[in-house]
């Protein structure tokens, strides 16, 4: 091309008819959000229509104009499964959306504009144009859903209606309507899911007594009803709550993490296939919102290689599991505590807490780093205060010295092996 842009609409790579089904699939766009700006609220969500992950790293997206980004690094999209494209990764100002991919170079225009999808050769593997409402729905501050199945034309404007709801893929109940990364209410996907039932043990050093964890937070009634991780860094989307906690044994919220490889150095962020919040109870025990059952995880397809587990606390080191969960009949179970050779890279991010091995308390701004950075940023707004706090490292109640020259000082500079 006269531009050096090899992907414009001059080349012939757009007149190629899609008569197949395509891999990837795009099936919501946010093209005109309301209750924030165009330039963080724009987004769209593809759709795998295989029964196998796929890598789009290489991949490029794009319009029929000059709006062009190439996905660098890899970017998987779950068997059966979805994730969301958008202008701006951070769920707290781009209205509560959990963003797989950040894009640059492009702007979804609110009257007429084209979503092409192209693999890494040129290739394009699907398109859907919009039209200012003349076949498209036109909605602002809601999205445009695609209603039809895998083997219906998504590029036809009769298969898209406006999104009635706002679901609960996004987080807070208000704002604009859709259903970012899930198949929502109005959209007819086939989605396969796969309930994994894991009983899992973990010990914090935090509120350890020398014998189990201590559970002030919760006879002080100081534990939130709503998970927690629903903030940066996390940005988890999920909706658990309970009306009042449900075991007296309840230590805390803990967040699980699975994910999809071949080896526990290969478990990166990229492999994410499924997370829940859940209770901790004080010998350890991983529980359901019911105070007492194995944890169950719903993901939205099976796992095609091995399933690794990562644990992640408000204020300690986030670890990863050495080893893949043996599963049977979707059944599987990982204990923690017995060794530093139940967590990736060992003891230079877990700790020795005598009876038991246990997760590194400090990490109070949940960057992987225990470093000045938790103090001068998390501790001290808190110091002094009373309440579920991140600063309050021994489980107390309380933002005060203890936490800082008990539990800090001598973490200070451990950092957690989980990969990015």
């Amino acid at each position: 091309a006269a531009d050096g842009n090899p992907y414009d609409e001059s080349n012939a790579v757009f007149e190629i008819a899609v008569t197949s089904i395509p891999d990837i699939m795009i099936v919501e766009i946010m093209q005109h959000p309301d209750a924030v700006d165009d330039e963080v609220g724009e987004w769209f969500e593809v759709f795998n229509t295989t029964s196998s992950a796929i890598d789009m790293n290489g991949w490029i997206i794009k319009d029929k104009d000059i709006d062009i980004d190439t996905i660098e690094g890899s970017l998987i999209v779950p068997a059966n499964g979805f994730i969301v494209f958008g202008r701006n990764g951070d769920s707290g100002v781009n209205g509560g959306y959990t963003c797989d991919y950040q894009y640059t170079g492009i702007a979804l225009s609110n009257s007429s504009d084209e979503v092409i999808i192209l693999k890494p050769d040129g290739t394009q593997m699907d398109s859907v144009a919009y039209d200012n409402g003349a076949t498209f729905p036109d909605p602002t501050g809601a999205s445009m859903v695609f209603t039809g199945t895998i083997n219906d034309d998504n590029n036809d404007g009769a298969n898209w209606i406006e999104a009635t709801v706002r679901e609960q893929s996004y987080t807070g109940t208000e704002g604009d309507k859709g259903s970012p990364g899930t198949n929502g209410q109005d959209q007819n996907l086939n989605v396969t899911t796969v309930t994994y039932s894991l009983d899992l043990t973990v010990y914090l050093e935090g509120p350890f007594n020398g014998t189990d964890m201590n559970t002030t937070l919760n006879s002080d009634n100081l534990l939130p009803t709503s998970q927690p991780y629903n903030t940066a860094p996390w940005n988890y989307s999920g909706t658990e709550s309970v009306s009042s906690i449900p075991n007296a044994n309840v230590v805390d919220w803990i967040l699980v993490e699975l994910r999809d490889a071949s080896s526990a150095g290969g478990a990166t962020g990229a492999t994410l296939f499924a997370r829940k919040a859940a209770f901790l109870l004080n010998d350890g025990s991983i529980v359901d919102l019911n105070g007492s059952s194995n944890l169950q995880i719903t993901a939205s397809s099976a796992i095609t290689n091995d399933m690794y587990v990562v644990i992640w606390h408000r204020n300690h080191l986030a670890i990863l599991s050495n080893n893949s969960v043996v599963l049977f009949n979707n059944s599987g179970s990982y204990d923690f505590s017995t060794g530093s050779n139940k967590v990736y890279e060992g003891a230079s991010g877990y700790k020795n807490l005598g009876p038991v091995w246990g997760m590194v308390v400090g990490d109070i701004n949940g960057d992987k780093t225990i470093d000045a950075t938790d103090i001068d940023n998390a501790w001290a707004p808190d110091a002094g205060d009373a309440g579920y706090k991140a600063g309050d490292l021994n489980f107390d109640g309380q933002v005060n010295n203890v936490d800082k020259n008990d539990f800090w000082f001598i973490n200070y500079n451990i950092n957690s092996s989980v990969p990015d």
